[in-house]
């Protein structure tokens, strides 16, 4: 998936208060270099770049982050030795998904690296249920009921050599999440060795 569709949620927009603490660090050092217009300049180029570093690494839809969880679940397994053409529906009751992100990008002016910013992000979901429709071994939509979300943000933003980190937790609050999620295309079902699956049970 290339980002989140309309009306869906992202990583980056229920952290979007510690994003925008990000962008504000940046615009500080901007604002401090506004009476020289030359440095003026650079750093209203600067500030426009990392919104878009910004935006490219964090803008992951959160259909692909429960897509990838439900995929793992131990119940699905089951249906991975049903002829092809049968289509089934796997209730999940409530339950909570942890999931880790730490991207990482380097800020360039003209091929020149001058800083660097270092995401450590944990996403808390939980789901009230989910009813996943299966068919070939893959999940091809889900409808979920309601969910909440929150976690860990921090970033270490670094410019020429200079470090300052954005540190805050978001409390789990209630997100809109569409009635019925669509998968396109499939997401496939990863095998689990039965070892792995009994040391889990």
């Amino acid at each position: 998936m290339s980002g989140p569709r309309p009306g869906y949620e992202s990583l980056s927009r229920i952290f979007s208060a510690q994003v925008a603490e990000v962008l504000e660090a940046i615009d500080g050092r901007k604002s401090e270099e506004a009476g020289n217009l030359p440095r003026g300049i650079f750093w209203w180029m600067l500030s426009r770049r990392v919104k878009k570093r910004v935006k490219k690494v964090l803008d992951i839809p959160l259909e692909e982050i429960l897509g990838g969880a439900w995929t793992k679940l131990q119940a699905l397994q089951a249906h991975l030795h049903a002829p092809p053409e049968e289509i089934f529906r796997e209730l999940v009751g409530e339950h909570t998904i942890e999931s880790r992100h730490e991207p990482h990008t380097e800020i360039e002016i003209d091929g020149w690296q001058i800083g660097s910013l270092e995401f450590e992000i944990v996403l808390r979901l939980e789901i009230r249920a989910v009813e996943l429709k299966i068919q070939g071994g893959k999940i091809r939509q889900a409808a979920a009921g309601s969910c909440t979300a929150g976690g860990d943000f921090k970033c270490k933003i670094t410019l020429y050599g200079i470090a300052h980190t954005v540190s805050r937790s978001t409390p789990l609050a209630q997100i809109d999440i569409p009635g019925a999620i669509p998968f396109d295309p499939p997401l496939p079902i990863p095998r689990i060795p039965d070892a792995l699956r009994e040391s889990a049970e």
